[in-house]
């Protein structure tokens, strides 16, 4: 019911911008009870009710004003029984406050440029080999030196004439570019000797990304550092984008053995020769493919990304130029291919794809940098105020307990001396003292300075953050008109469910009375047969007798005056 409701709501919100930009109207048009309404906020509700056509509106002015009288009326009455109170609707409100407002909260230029370089990297597939070093992203200095230093030497090394390759099998934290062996020192899974195949936007993380992109093939990156650790990047070749393909494969396995592998590729070359003199790709996939899963679709593999394909099959699918050909036969480390191309859709211009591109964005560790210039550009304007000298002493009593989640919040007791400040609002440094005891945890990757630092830098931003948005309703005037508007149909709809959806449906008797007083209205029909309108029917009647008894509960006058120039 929740999701619903808030669906609802959410899709009459759709057409208020455009309704902000027409000229404000502040004359009073209606006043109910002690509540004023301008002729803007009539009008900005009348436009959206004729889904914004003024010209060709579905609804007179006089119609729609006794529509609206009789909405705002249920409103108060909503307010004046202190619904807007109702811990669980309050909840469902800030919840919903905090959803409408996440994108104010993000940097409108920086989200244009990253969305930009998203859909140029969207264009081209990276290949790109790697050698890590691991590293905490939290890791205390000392660590983080000794781990650059290590990965800065591997660079030189490779830059000096090593093999990249061999370096990466030797050297490298990630364990998939060193071979597999089994007890006795057989190699049961070949190492990828660092090659991480093709990939595109968004397969990496965002600083990965970077360096494979920005460095030119056959060159290696300078450091670069992700929650993994410290990476050198070599970008082997760049290829257009591999787009969304559907294949089809007619597949052998690799043999356990030379000979068995030789006998391999001489079926698979035989199979290839069948096809080329006319017999038909599935039915040679039926009699003869090894891969029982895509063996009973005539072939056909999932859709996938580069990122999903090793190497020689992502190139392979590139020599099949049109929908129904296939390659040449092809051997990765998983056996031997015949790929016939099923679908290809290439990438659309960029209007076409902004939408999956954005929510994408929207999903990845990069959106933090608009959200972060926002930030940093909100507490330049409000003058955000820190006190080093309360927070140092605050860290005084901060003892080693923090290290393993123990710190004792007892231990700040009569601390209260303001630690931030940020617009009007102060913060102590027993505010942050609780901060720090309800987020502690075991830690082993930071150094106490270090990690007090970093609380502290998540408790100013989270502060800035929580003042933005309790005070959105100040600076954004749409933000404030859709809040206003979405709390008071939460409050409607649960009125409306108490006074008379609840009653229609669960009061048997008085409904059957209503429907014996009104059976002419249904051609004698037995009440089981047309139930359904007769709730309904119900309903209205409910909804009819609440009106006029809100209308001599509460005053309603209108400025005829005002009125007469909207009509």
């Amino acid at each position: 019911m929740k999701t619903i409701r808030f669906i609802t709501i959410l899709l009459s919100f759709i057409f208020l911008l455009n309704v902000q930009a027409q000229k404000r109207n502040k004359q009073v048009l209606l006043k109910i009870d002690k509540e004023e309404i301008t002729v803007d906020e009539f009008l900005k509700a009348y436009h959206k009710s004729n889904d914004n056509d003024i010209d060709n509106p579905t609804t007179t002015i006089n119609d729609y004003l006794d529509l609206y009288i009789n909405y705002r009326l249920k409103v108060i009455e909503a307010k004046s029984l202190k619904m807007d109170t109702i811990s669980r609707l309050k909840e469902e409100l800030d919840g919903y406050a905090i959803k409408l407002a996440e994108p104010y909260l993000y940097d409108q230029k920086s989200n244009e440029d990253l969305l930009s370089e998203a859909y140029q990297r969207l264009l081209i597939d990276v290949r790109a080999s790697h050698i890590l070093i691991a590293c905490d992203e939290n890791a205390n200095p000392s660590d983080t030196l000794q781990a650059y230093q290590r990965i800065t030497d591997l660079k030189q090394r490779a830059i000096n004439g090593e093999s990249f390759e061999q370096l990466a099998a030797q050297y490298s934290d990630d364990l998939s570019a060193r071979d597999q062996t089994d007890d006795h020192g057989v190699i049961i899974k070949k190492g990828n000797a660092g090659d991480l195949g093709y990939f595109s936007v968004f397969d990496m993380v965002y600083p990965f990304e970077n360096a494979a992109y920005k460095t030119s093939p056959g060159s290696i990156s300078d450091p670069v550092r992700t929650r993994f650790g410290y990476h050198i990047v070599k970008t082997t070749d760049r290829h257009n984008a591999l787009g969304k393909v559907n294949v089809a494969h007619l597949f052998l396995s690799n043999g356990i053995d030379d000979k068995e592998n030789r006998n391999q590729k001489d079926k698979i070359s035989e199979l290839y020769k069948r096809l080329d003199q006319g017999e038909k790709f599935e039915k040679l996939v039926s009699d003869y493919s090894e891969d029982r899963a895509s063996k009973m679709k005539n072939g056909i593999l999932p859709t996938f990304g580069a990122n999903q394909l090793v190497p020689s099959f992502y190139l392979a699918i590139f020599s099949v130029d049109s929908i129904g050909a296939y390659s040449k036969p092809i051997q990765t480390p998983y056996g031997w291919h015949i790929i016939k191309l099923v679908r290809r859709e290439r990438y659309g211009n960029f209007e076409d794809e902004k939408i999956a591109l954005t929510n994408e964005l929207m999903k990845d560790s990069r959106s933090q940098i608009s959200k972060t210039a926002k930030l940093n550009r909100f507490k330049n304007e409000l003058g955000i105020k820190l006190f080093s000298k309360a927070k140092n002493e605050l860290f005084s009593i901060i003892d080693s307990s923090l290290l393993i989640g123990n710190w004792e919040l007892s231990k700040a007791k009569g601390l209260i001396q303001n630690i931030l400040k940020i617009g009007r609002q102060y913060k102590t440094q027993f505010d942050f003292a609780e901060y720090i005891n309800k987020n502690q945890a075991y830690n082993s990757s930071h150094d106490l300075i270090s990690l007090y630092e970093k609380f502290y830098n998540d408790f100013v931003n989270l502060i800035c953050e929580q003042y933005f948005y309790h005070h959105l309703t100040d600076t954004q005037p749409e933000y404030r008109d859709i809040m206003e508007e979405y709390r008071d149909r939460v409050l409607l709809f649960e009125l409306m469910e108490v006074k008379i959806w609840k009653k229609s449906m669960s009061d048997e008797k008085e409904l059957n009375e209503f429907f014996k007083n009104n059976q002419l209205k249904y051609s004698n029909s037995e009440f089981k047969e047309v139930k359904g309108l007769v709730i309904s029917d119900y309903q209205k009647y409910l909804e009819d007798n609440w009106i006029n008894e809100l209308k001599n509960k509460y005053s309603v006058s209108i400025n005829k005056k005002v009125l007469s120039q909207l009509l």
